[in-house]
């Protein structure tokens, strides 16, 4: 399974943000 770095940028940055919106929350 090849993954592009780009589309592992979008899927950190999305988890990121998540992440963020959690502590946020909690």
């Amino acid at each position: 399974m090849e993954v592009n770095k780009k589309q592992l940028a979008d899927i950190f940055g999305a988890s990121i943000r998540t992440i963020q919106n959690w502590q946020e929350q909690g």
